[in-house]
């Protein structure tokens, strides 16, 4: 999950590839509270079975003393039911999960 986001960092942010070039370049800790991958079986019926279902707190904190700066809470879920919501798993929420946690440090 880590790669995934430094990547979608790395992607908006061109200065964030270099840590050290900037003073303002910050920690950043990502703590999930519910990681659930859902039932794919489910998610061929209505929406809202069996959803997949992504939250955390996430952190910047300054590099060389610890102190946190600012917490955000992301969350991502996906509940659309029939084929499309059947075929869907969880790495496909993890990608957009990825994006949400990027857009916190884009300029």
């Amino acid at each position: 999950m880590s790669a995934l986001v430094l990547a979608e960092i790395k992607a908006h942010t061109p200065l964030a590839s270099e840590p050290g070039q900037d003073d303002q370049v910050k920690t950043m800790n990502i703590a999930f509270t519910q990681y659930d991958e859902g039932n794919a079986a489910a998610r061929f019926f209505p929406a809202g079975l069996g959803q997949i279902r992504m939250d955390a707190d996430v952190s910047l904190l300054t590099p060389a003393s610890g102190v946190t700066v600012a917490t955000y809470k992301v969350s991502k879920d996906f509940s659309f039911g029939g084929l499309y919501g059947g075929t869907t798993n969880i790495h496909d929420v993890e990608k957009g999960f990825a994006r949400s946690v990027a857009e916190i440090v884009k300029p």
